[in-house]
């Protein structure tokens, strides 16, 4: 009791506070303490200060005076809510704190932690969760874990403890081991104890693993990886789950596929020089996915790719031989031969070099433009559109062109002399303004045939009628289908 009421004391209660607290509302150990929410620390310290009723132990008939309580400082109480949240946390570190433990500086150590609690549980998590990359399934599995150590569970312990590799809590292993709090529970927060030589899961354990399955199933539902997920489906073990696609595609046998595959991809892909969809950049970051991919199967059994391996893969891949100088160099320098980095950027300023030169000497491509409705040809040397040339077209041409445009219209039967530019064999282009009144023209053409022939018609019946009084039945009367008679 002696301890308890010195650890009250420590907390800024005054002694007698501190007596009450044991004797009157029965906090006698770490545990009442370690059970006590802000708003319970908040409705005791109310109950210390204001407890009501009558002074005790008088003469009879005496009622007594009011008892008005002990005064109880807000600091007092603040630091009793961090007390218990500090016990708290200690059961999700398996570590066994006694009353000497509890101090100002220990308590007040985590007050950052204890508002990075309170603020999570009140902001709803909105996190993505991470998607399959089913080419890398070292970096999938690294998504998933580090996805994992942002999710809080009950308890705000960081829900990579549940999939962690070892479940055993280490006995030798003090709390400066660890960079972070978060890093020291998901190594050291409880999967369960042995009760009487029985192993039994602990609480918030099964709690938080579902909410791993969860996630887990979330992740791998519509995607093949499902099937060695499913198994775990019946308890909602998300440790299991995890387990499951860990063992499937990093195990021993599938990360010495996966590395094959990797080595085979920097061995078989080739840079034969610039191109539109495949140029060196592309060609490097194929080799870096390959590298990353071998980098994640390290911790998982394979032994790894050394500087010069990456070297050599990369310069056995350049089959161009305009970059045969820079591979001579690379080869002849130690420290090259063993820097994957240095030898890309020795690789990329040289492309980059011959690259801008080759633009300057490509500037003599003709283009023809079209200003106030006239084509002219560009000064280019030897390239020239075969087409018909004004007088004044023909003239702006240098000797070197008007050679080509003779040449070319040799080729395809063109006269000499002719003002004809048409390629042999080819319909000639029409205008859509010529191609509109040609149109035109004709139809009113055949208007016009249509009407004199229908107006004739008209005056034969007429005069039929004026003549006869016979009725016209037929053509046979037709001056057209009278035959003549030979004279």
């Amino acid at each position: 009791m002696a301890a308890i009421r010195s650890l009250y004391t420590r907390m800024g209660f005054s002694v007698a506070a501190a007596q009450s607290m044991v004797d009157e509302q029965g906090l006698t150990s770490l545990d009442d303490i370690k059970v006590l929410t802000d708003q319970r620390v908040e409705a005791l310290c109310k109950v210390i200060r204001r407890p009501g009723g009558r002074e005790a132990n008088v003469a009879p008939g005496d009622p007594g005076a009011a008892n008005l309580g002990i005064q109880v400082s807000l600091k007092a109480e603040n630091n009793l809510m961090l007390a218990a949240y500090w016990l708290r946390h200690q059961d999700r570190v398996s570590r066994v704190p006694n009353p000497a433990n509890v101090t100002l500086e220990s308590v007040r150590s985590l007050a950052a932690l204890r508002e990075a609690d309170i603020a999570y549980r009140k902001d709803k998590d909105t996190t993505k969760v991470p998607s399959i990359d089913a080419k890398d399934w070292p970096k999938t599995i690294e998504a998933i874990e580090t996805y994992l150590r942002s999710r809080l569970g009950q308890k705000e312990i960081p829900l990579a403890y549940v999939v962690r590799r070892d479940i055993a809590v280490p006995e030798a292993d003090p709390p400066t081991n660890y960079r972070s709090r978060h890093a020291e529970m998901i190594r050291r927060a409880p999967h369960g104890s042995y009760v009487n030589g029985v192993w039994v899961f602990d609480d918030t354990y099964i709690e938080n693993s579902k909410i791993v399955f969860n996630i887990i199933a979330e992740i791998t539902r519509d995607h093949a990886c499902w099937t060695y997920v499913k198994p775990a489906q019946a308890d909602l073990d998300g440790r299991e789950a995890f387990k499951g696609l860990y063992d499937h595609y990093l195990g021993p046998n599938n990360v010495d596929i996966m590395a094959s595959a990797a080595e085979k991809t920097m061995q078989t892909t080739v840079y034969n020089g610039e191109m539109k969809r495949w140029d060196f950049e592309k060609f490097v970051n194929l080799h870096k996915q390959q590298h990353s991919i071998l980098d994640g199967l390290v911790l998982h059994g394979y032994a790894g790719i050394d500087e010069r391996s990456k070297v050599r893969h990369l310069v056995e891949g350049i089959k161009t031989d305009k970059l045969d100088t820079i591979k001579g160099q690379i080869l002849a320098s130690a420290e090259l031969r063993s820097s994957f980095d240095k030898c890309v950027t020795l690789f990329q300023d040289f492309i980059r070099q011959q690259t801008k030169t080759k633009s300057y000497s490509t500037l003599t491509i003709a283009e023809v433009s079209r200003t106030d409705n006239k084509r002219k040809a560009s000064s280019g040397s030897g390239v020239v559109e075969d087409r018909y040339y004004t007088k004044e077209e023909y003239n702006a041409l240098d000797p070197e062109q008007k050679k080509a445009l003779s040449l070319k219209r040799a080729k395809r039967g063109h006269t000499p002399g002719t003002a004809s530019s048409k390629v042999k064999g080819s319909k000639p282009k029409s205008s859509p303004v010529a191609m509109s009144k040609a149109v035109k023209k004709l139809v009113t053409r055949q208007v016009a045939e249509l009407t004199k022939t229908k107006k004739a018609d008209d005056d034969a019946s007429d005069a039929s009628d004026s003549t006869s009084d016979t009725p016209v039945t037929g053509n046979r009367n037709n001056k057209a289908l009278v035959r003549k008679t030979k004279k």
